[in-house]
């Protein structure tokens, strides 16, 4: 909508000021002149003429004379403004009337009154009559009230434009055109105003507005290249710490992937000692029988030189037969351990994405780590279906199982002698499952919760802790199992570590 000018608005305002005004007073006096014409020249003479005829026609009715009363309603017919005159005798039958229908226009009155000879009502008289004669009067008269008004108008809003235009609208398009010049930012021009008016003190105001403006956008250009000057100093050191920082996190990050690795080094290398320790009973067992085995046989092999007796045979064969037993439950021991061991390793080296069986895989890591587990009284209860098939990384969720094990002896165990630990799983849906790790030590502080998965984050630093294991944890349960891991812990009641996992792991790099 496009907006008025100062000129347009000026017009629209002289007008509806004047106009408006006008034909609201001129439509009062109309109504008002309507009512009272109404009143004076229609009901009045109405009355008058009912009245006047109902005396006049009294005689004539009671003498039953027609053509007397016949003309008296004819005199009153020949005024302009009654259209019907009706006398009724006392039967109330039409004695003399008068009409003329084509005169019924504008609007009707009507007006009734009793016809009384000697005291006695011997009839009535009715009269209509029509406002047209008298709207058409004062209609004319308003005609020429309007022309009247209407010219006086035109002179008035003339008279009122012009002075506006040389009062108002041309001074004000005037100060409009120098502040057009501040806008631009034309500030060298003074404003040439020599009125003494409001508009006079308006234009002193904005020069000296422009004189200002002036000084201060001086000391702004100052002030913008002073600051140019210190941004582009700051900007240079910010670029030069940012350089710095950025190798300084590169060697972070290359710091904390080493961490990582050793810390992987670490569990497989202690992993490594203990099932080596727990090989040294059954091979010492299996050695300390063949050097039996072999005396036993220097022994026979003496006696054969000299002659062997049945009894020294029976014996040989007896004691051989315990000693094959002996070493066959010895190296069956060892060889399930390291072959669980193998396989245990090769899935943490090789990373490869297998089906499985879910307890399989926690009764290979429990039985694995069992040497060290055993130097504790800390008792493992595993509550897990035979059932549950996956198909993932056998290799990263041990090492999960392990660590939260390992977490729960090295922190939750701390200051207790004989503690308990839960593992269960159940499956969810088709789609996912449930891996719980739960023990019964001191808990975790309600302060250290939302820390413990963040890295390097630890309440035994120097003391066996390093504070990647729970955050070696996060990392591999949420990229490479493509799960999620949640804990919940009361202190001095213990904590509970809750996996879900997809029963098919993402296809990437473990």
């Amino acid at each position: 909508m496009k907006r008025m000018n100062l000129r347009q608005m000026t017009l629209y305002s002289v007008i509806l000021g004047i106009v408006a005004p006008a034909i609201f007073i001129s439509y009062y006096l109309f109504i008002d002149r309507y009512n009272r014409e109404l009143d004076q020249r229609v009901r009045t003479q109405m009355h008058s003429y009912v009245i006047l005829l109902a005396k006049s026609s009294a005689v004539s009715l009671w003498n039953v004379d027609g053509p007397v009363a016949q003309q008296l309603v004819d005199a009153v017919m020949e005024n302009p403004e009654v259209i019907r005159v009706v006398l009724k005798n006392e039967n109330k039958a039409i004695f003399a009337q008068g009409e003329k229908p084509e005169r019924r226009i504008g609007t009707i009155l009507s007006a009734e009154q009793p016809v009384i000879f000697s005291g006695e009502t011997i009839g009535s008289v009715s009269i209509e009559v029509t406002s047209d004669p008298m709207v058409r009067n004062i209609l004319l008269d308003f005609q020429k009230l309007a022309i009247a008004i209407f010219l006086q108008l035109i002179c008035s809003v003339a008279l009122l434009l012009f002075i506006f235009e040389r009062r108002l609208v041309r001074p004000l398009l005037a100060l409009q055109a120098n502040t057009a010049l501040l806008a631009d930012g034309i500030l060298d021009q003074p404003l040439s105003w020599h009125r003494e008016d409001e508009l006079g003190r308006l234009a002193s105001s904005l020069d000296q507005m422009r004189t200002k403006l002036a000084v201060l956008i001086a000391e702004r250009d100052k002030l913008n290249m002073d600051l140019e000057l210190r941004v582009e100093e700051r900007t240079n050191t910010l670029n030069l710490a940012n350089s710095e920082l950025s190798q300084a996190l590169e060697q972070l990050q290359l710091s904390q992937k080493e961490l990582l690795r050793k810390e992987k080094l670490a569990s497989l290398g202690a992993m490594v000692a203990g099932v080596a320790h727990e090989l040294n009973t059954p091979l010492g067992i299996c050695v300390t029988v063949i050097s039996t085995l072999r005396e036993k046989v220097d022994e026979i092999n003496a006696e054969m030189a000299q002659g062997l007796k049945k009894s020294s045979m029976v014996a040989f064969l007896h004691d051989f037969e315990q000693s094959t037993d002996i070493l066959a439950r010895n190296v069956s021991r060892a060889a399930e351990l390291v072959t669980r061991f193998k396989q245990v390793s090769i899935d943490r080296a090789s990373s490869v994405r297998r089906p499985f069986l879910l307890r399989d895989v926690i009764s290979e890591v429990l039985y694995v780590n069992s040497p060290e587990y055993q130097k504790k009284q800390h008792r493992i209860m595993v509550d897990v279906p035979d059932d549950i098939l996956l198909e993932s990384y056998p290799g990263e969720l041990g090492q999960v199982l392990g660590n939260l094990v390992d977490n729960a002896m090295l922190h939750g165990f701390d200051q207790i002698v004989v503690g308990e630990i839960w593992i269960r799983a159940r499956q969810l849906d088709a789609e996912w499952i449930e891996l719980q790790v739960q023990d019964s030590g001191a808990g975790i502080p309600s302060e250290s919760i939302d820390r413990i998965f963040d890295p390097f984050f630890t309440t035994k630093l120097g003391r066996g802790g390093s504070g990647l294991g729970l955050h070696i944890i996060y990392s591999i349960v949420s990229t490479v199992l493509g799960g999620e891991i949640h804990v919940a812990s009361i202190v001095g009641v213990g904590s509970t570590f809750t996996l879900k996992l997809p029963r098919q792991a993402p296809l990437a790099q473990a």
